[in-house]
């Protein structure tokens, strides 16, 4: 019991953890054609207690800064002021381990996905 009430101060993203779906790849996301946005998350087997920003940098990957954004302003819990620099973060080391799996094991798509994904950053810091 001690220990659970010392955790936020050691781990400061602990008081923030909440369900998280954890696996935002772009099969489990349900886009409307006719605007662009997204109406549902689908398989949640994976869903855990956990930090927020996991889902944001699949935000941030299958969308930019616009997506992110956009997620950012609907979420239903407080979130820290980092949470969206750290999401970004998390996208770009998840994109540099998709570029090296592709490479290891011959998947030239996941390459070439992650370094579309990786546009997505390099037009942000662009435009910062």
């Amino acid at each position: 019991m001690e220990r659970d009430r010392k955790l936020p101060h050691v781990f400061p993203s602990a008081r923030l953890a909440g369900a998280a779906h954890a696996d935002g790849q772009t099969a489990h996301v349900l886009l409307d054609l006719a605007d662009g946005r997204i109406r549902a998350l689908i398989d949640w087997g994976g869903v855990g207690l956990g930090d927020p920003c996991g889902d944001l940098a699949g935000a941030f990957l299958l969308g930019g800064e616009p997506l992110l954004r956009g997620t950012l302003e609907r979420y239903s819990r407080p979130l820290d002021p980092d949470t969206a620099e750290r999401a970004r973060l998390r996208a770009i080391c998840s994109s540099v381990a998709q570029i090296h799996y592709g490479l290891r094991w011959h998947r030239p798509r996941w390459r070439s996905g992650a370094v579309r994904e990786l546009r997505f950053f390099e037009a942000w810091s662009r435009d910062r």
